[in-house]
C-alpha cells in the first residue's frame, strides 16, 4: 500500500507541474504573437500619385512671324510687297515716319531704276506732306509764300513732283520709280510753316 500511494502522489505532482509549466508558456506565446488587428493598423497600403499631365503650349495667331518680317530697328526698309500701280515690280519698301517737324529717317538713298514703295506714317498730331522735289524748288516755293501749294505737284518739276498728304495718325503709301539721277534730291513738307521749321530729308539717287 505504501508503494501505491507514493506512485499516485508522484503522478499527481508531475501532472501538477506539467500543468503549471504549460500555463506560462501559453501566456508568453499569447503575448509574443502579433495580432491581426495590430498588423492591419500598422501596415499602410502603398499609394500611387498620378504624374501631372503636360500642358501643350498655346499659339496665338498673331504670334507667327514669317521669315523676312524681322527687321533691325531703324532700318525702315523691307522687301517689296507687290507692284506699283503701273504694274512695275516693287524692289523695296521704305517707311517714312512724319512728326512735328521732321522725317525719319532724315536721309534716304536709292538707285536709278529702283521702284520704291514709300510707306508714310504720320505719327504727329497734325497733317503732314510727303513731297519728292529738289531743294531749289522747295526754296522757291517757300519764297513765293507757298503760292499754288494747293495744286498738287507745284514747283520746279510741275506735276512730276510726287506729293502725298497724310492726316494725323494715318498711314498712306506711294510707289515711285527713280528713272533719273537728278530728278529729286529732297523729301519736303511744304505745308506753310513746316519746311521752315526744318521738315525735310535728304534724298540721294545713285546711278
Amino acid at each position: 500500500m505504501m508503494r501505491t500511494t507514493r506512485t499516485i502522489t508522484l503522478v499527481a505532482i508531475a501532472t501538477l507541474m506539467a500543468a503549471c509549466g504549460a500555463s506560462p508558456s501559453a501566456d508568453v506565446a499569447a503575448t509574443d504573437a502579433p495580432t491581426t488587428e495590430a498588423t492591419v493598423a500598422t501596415t499602410l497600403a502603398p499609394t500611387t500619385t498620378a504624374a501631372p499631365t503636360p500642358i501643350a503650349p498655346t499659339t496665338t495667331e498673331g504670334d507667327h512671324m514669317d521669315e523676312g518680317d524681322h527687321m533691325d530697328e531703324g532700318d525702315h526698309m523691307d522687301m517689296g510687297s507687290g507692284t506699283a500701280p503701273d504694274g512695275t515690280p516693287i524692289d523695296r519698301q521704305v517707311t517714312i515716319t512724319m512728326t512735328e517737324f521732321a522725317f525719319e529717317p532724315a536721309s534716304i538713298e536709292v538707285a536709278v531704276g529702283e521702284t520704291i514703295e514709300f510707306v508714310l506714317e504720320n505719327a504727329g498730331a497734325i497733317e503732314h506732306e510727303f513731297r519728292l522735289t529738289t531743294e531749289h524748288a522747295a526754296e522757291e516755293h517757300v519764297a513765293s509764300g507757298h503760292a499754288g501749294h494747293e495744286d498738287e505737284g507745284a514747283g520746279e518739276h510741275g506735276h512730276d513732283e510726287v506729293v502725298v498728304v497724310v492726316a494725323a495718325g494715318e498711314t498712306d503709301s506711294v510707289a515711285v520709280t527713280f528713272d533719273e539721277a537728278d530728278k529729286y534730291d529732297v523729301v519736303a513738307c511744304l505745308i506753310p510753316g513746316h519746311y521752315e521749321a526744318g521738315m525735310l530729308a535728304s534724298l540721294t539717287v545713285t546711278g
